[in-house]
């Protein structure tokens, strides 16, 4: 496992070319060595800067880099599933059969399982050397469906025999003239109904997808349910399109939620069209077991925006992108996609993301060439509290 992300380190994206990888390693450099910085962090940092270059520079070793850091992301993510599965009582061999029926090779999906179990076994270990409270807590969680069964088998014994256990007082006749109505026992909530569509279990969470909504559509929704941990609160949930909206619904809700649950659910729909729909709107329904809405919380219209001008500077010491902020209002979470376009063809993209953008506060991005003609950019901020689509196109020439 690597200790830190060298992509991060170098602050580029994973699909960075190779002259954007060097320019931002010699502007980093020139922020942080230590001749120049006297924090006490700056050898440290110096140190990560050239390590990750030297792997990142290198075409044959980023190609390993790539590989262990895409094989270290998926065992992240289908340990957690294995270790979900684990708690809920599956074996290790049923584990590795449901890992191969995705799809998954035999070996890495033993490998894999074998991973989890080893990390189990020697938390399992730590805890019972503490003892106490933190071994007890360990032994339940570990075994915790078998001591919901045996509640349910207190409570089943408990109803049986409540007659011979429990001596039941005589019923006195109502005398006349008693006007006291009779109780009533509500009845039970009505059990989900399955909603239509394709099934996938994500922890505990059976996740239906339908109407438009593809596999991948639907992967990208169940990895990020895992990683934000929702797989473990809701129960039931269906993503579908309509048109070029998604509606995204809680079922089994039992009760109309408080208005001061609102700003909860107001975010949901918005992080989950950023993260898994490249940032379609997605409404959110909360809904009870029998698919009526309890509540809508509709994704709000995003404004496009053009504001930002755009030009490339050079000088004796450097090449240089200037973006200025035109509009009048301050943007915040400004996350965006600067593509830089050349005469012949080629393209060049930066991923860059900031806090706020103040009016007419200018962004310097180095690049290495003076070649370009043309620049577009793309990407989402918020302006007034309201989220905003940036959509900038520009042919430029050099100062």
């Amino acid at each position: 496992m690597h200790a830190r992300n060298y992509y991060e380190i170098l602050q580029v994206s994973t699909g960075a070319e190779a002259e954007i990888i060097e320019a931002a390693y010699r502007r980093l450099a020139a922020k942080y060595h230590p001749d120049k910085n006297p924090d006490t962090s700056a050898t440290t940092l110096m140190r990560e800067l050239n390590d990750a270059y030297e792997t990142l520079g290198n075409p044959e070793k980023r190609r390993v880099y790539d590989e262990d850091l895409r094989a270290e992301q998926w065992m992240n993510i289908h340990g957690e599933r294995v270790n979900e599965a684990l708690n809920q009582g599956w074996t290790s061999k049923q584990c590795v059969e449901k890992l191969v029926e995705e799809g998954v090779n035999a070996d890495v999906a033993t490998k894999l399982v074998d991973w989890v179990v080893d990390i189990r076994q020697k938390d399992a270990a730590a805890r019972a050397s503490v003892g106490g409270w933190p071994a007890l807590r360990y032994w339940l969680e570990r075994h915790r469906h078998k001591v919901v069964f045996g509640i349910i088998g207190v409570v089943i014994l408990g109803v049986i025999f409540r007659d011979a256990l429990f001596a039941r007082r005589p019923q006195v006749p109502a005398e006349k003239g008693d006007t006291a109505e009779p109780q009533v026992k509500p009845l039970p909530s009505p059990a989900p109904q399955a909603p239509a569509g394709i099934l996938m279990n994500v922890g505990k969470t059976r996740l239906y997808y339908s109407e438009g909504v593809g596999q991948a559509e639907a992967e990208k929704l169940r990895d990020y349910l895992i990683r934000v941990k929702a797989d473990q609160v809701t129960h039931i949930l269906q993503i579908r399109r309509n048109g070029v909206r998604f509606e995204l619904r809680f079922l089994g809700i039992r009760e109309r939620p408080k208005d001061d649950a609102t700003p909860a659910y107001l975010g949901i729909g918005e992080e989950v069209g950023s993260e898994c729909f490249d940032n379609a709107p997605v409404d959110v329904y909360l809904c009870d077991s029998q698919f009526q809405t309890l509540r809508e919380y509709p994704a709000p219209e995003v404004v496009v925006i053009n504001q930002l001008s755009a030009s490339l500077v050079t000088t004796s010491a450097s090449q240089e992108l200037n973006l200025t902020c035109e509009t009048t209002t301050e943007l915040s979470e400004v996350r965006i996609t600067v593509t830089l376009h050349r005469q012949n063809g080629v393209q060049v993209a930066h991923k860059l993301s900031w806090k706020s953008w103040k009016p007419k506060e200018v962004k310097r991005i180095a690049v290495l060439s003076n070649r370009y003609v043309k620049i577009e950019i793309t990407g989402t901020a918020r302006l007034e509290g309201r989220k905003v689509k940036i959509e900038n196109t520009a042919n430029f020439d050099w100062k």
